[in-house]
């Protein structure tokens, strides 16, 4: 098991405690729908602490703007609560068994079978460099090449213009193909 993964566990398992912990509090007071509700509150609340801990710590990410990371990680984790929401309401509506138990097994299926592997791979992935960091200058001189060729097509096919290129006769040399934007 990779470093990373062995402390997103860690993380996980001491937001799962505060989340758990909430969650059965909640079934002292509340049952039927209030308690599904509950559910994805104490969820949503062990996500922010989740968030949090894997960023500065797990995996180590904070050399990135937190901003875009905050937002992919709050897609992420929407879809992981809301996930682990259905599928303990679908086991405790199917089988009746106790209500916390359901929820730390639904917690550590969608970890395994989402969360983690979401996280790892696009909320907190480093940055990967772009082609026109392999050579610098010359992809953006092509790419505004390319992009300003568009719009010169563009701009005189919307004008009615005959866009198909001049024809050449037998004795002249052939045109210059364009090259196309990496």
């Amino acid at each position: 098991m990779s470093p990373a993964r062995r402390r997103s566990l860690a993380v996980s398992f001491a937001t799962t405690a505060l989340d758990a912990g909430l969650f059965a509090l909640a079934t002292l007071f509340l049952a039927g729908p209030p308690l599904a509700a509950a559910r994805w509150g104490t969820g949503a609340l062990g996500a922010v602490a989740n968030f949090l801990l894997n960023r500065r710590w797990a995996f180590r990410a904070r050399d990135q703007a937190a901003l875009p990371q905050a937002g992919r990680y709050a897609l992420t984790a929407l879809g992981a609560v809301s996930l682990a929401t259905a599928i303990w309401w679908a086991l405790f509506t199917a089988t009746g068994w106790d209500p916390r138990l359901l929820h730390l097994a639904s917690l550590g299926a969608v970890w395994l079978g989402f969360t983690f592997p979401v996280l790892r791979a696009w909320v907190f992935a480093a940055p990967r460099p772009t082609s026109s960091s392999a050579a610098p200058g010359a992809a953006g001189r092509s790419s505004r090449a390319g992009a300003s060729s568009v719009v010169r097509f563009h701009a005189s096919a919307s004008a009615g213009r005959d866009t198909a290129p001049p024809r050449r006769s037998a004795s002249s040399p052939p045109a210059p193909r364009p090259v196309a934007p990496a």
